[in-house]
């Protein structure tokens, strides 16, 4: 048993409770008054400004990094503060470029920030815009001044004509008419072969038209063959625009391999020792009929 002569009060004993409590919590005040005091000290220090930008991902320097500074803000005439660098803000200034896909951005002592980002991959232009090109996802993007020129498909995709292109940057096409041409594209390659054929153009803005008669896709195609004189090698250039139906567009283009064959065997001759490149003139070949083929 406790001596009752050593027991406390009732009021010692709330004494003594009021008076660790408040030594906790003002040892906790003074805690957070220093730490608020420290960080105020180093928004201001310019030892902690922001100088230094890391950039990585799947490309070396797939963006200039100008342009990643100014999508963050970042500035030397006005220079921030790395306690004062909000990382998720950041991150949601450079998801709202139209030419990046993910980002992520971490920053570090001292003065230090760190991109890790991937950009779209285009796979073909738009034709509806100028400088539009877009990816396997749908996303519109500028080409320029982001990307070096390639020798990529130009879509028509029948997108409304009274809006400006950077109005549409950054959306993604969910319509009918990029689905169906992703379609196109991937049945183009499979049956004709990338090797020999290129996809030039590809129109799907009548791919869903309300009238049967003017339901069509235009394809447009450049095939190659390399022809030998005097054992000198002559690449043949050869334009072709197929009208394929909009469904049975497998079917006409095996149809075309066909002739294709016939018309590649049925080529005018000429004297080819005075170059290395020949064009030929452009062959329209009408395949929306099954098993029947209108050659111009």
């Amino acid at each position: 048993m406790v001596d009752p002569s050593k027991r406390l009060s009732l009021a010692a004993a709330l004494g003594w409770i009021a008076l660790s409590t408040l030594l906790v919590s003002g040892s906790a005040a003074a805690a957070w008054v220093y730490s608020h005091y420290l960080e105020e000290s180093r928004r201001s220090d310019s030892a902690f400004y922001l100088t230094t930008l890391v950039q990585t991902g799947p490309e070396r320097e797939a963006l200039k990094s100008l342009y990643l500074a100014e999508q963050l803000n970042l500035s030397i005439d006005e220079p921030t503060n790395i306690y004062g660098f909000d990382l998720q803000e950041a991150r949601d200034r450079l998801l709202a470029s139209p030419v990046i896909k993910e980002a992520t951005v971490k920053s570090f002592n001292p003065g230090t920030v760190y991109i890790d980002y991937t950009i779209r991959k285009p796979i073909a232009y738009v034709g509806d815009y100028t400088n539009t090109a877009i990816d396997e996802e749908g996303y519109l993007f500028p080409a320029e001044p982001f990307y070096t020129p390639k020798r990529l498909p130009e879509i028509y995709f029948g997108l409304p004509k009274q809006l400006d292109a950077d109005q549409l940057w950054g959306k993604q096409v969910t319509s009918p008419e990029h689905q169906k041409a992703l379609e196109v594209m991937t049945a183009v390659n499979r049956i004709l072969g990338t090797a020999t054929s290129r996809i030039v153009k590809l129109d799907v803005s009548q791919a869903f038209a309300d009238s049967y008669g003017k339901r069509q896709i235009i394809l447009v195609i450049e095939e190659k063959i390399t022809h030998e004189v005097a054992s000198r090698p002559t690449l043949l250039l050869l334009p072709r625009i197929l009208r394929l139906h909009s469904t049975r567009y497998e079917e006409a283009l095996r149809d075309y391999t066909i002739l294709r064959d016939d018309l590649q065997r049925h080529l005018p001759s000429g004297d080819f020792s005075e170059t290395q490149v020949v064009r030929y003139p452009v062959v329209v070949v009408d395949l929306r009929i099954p098993n029947l083929a209108y050659i111009q």
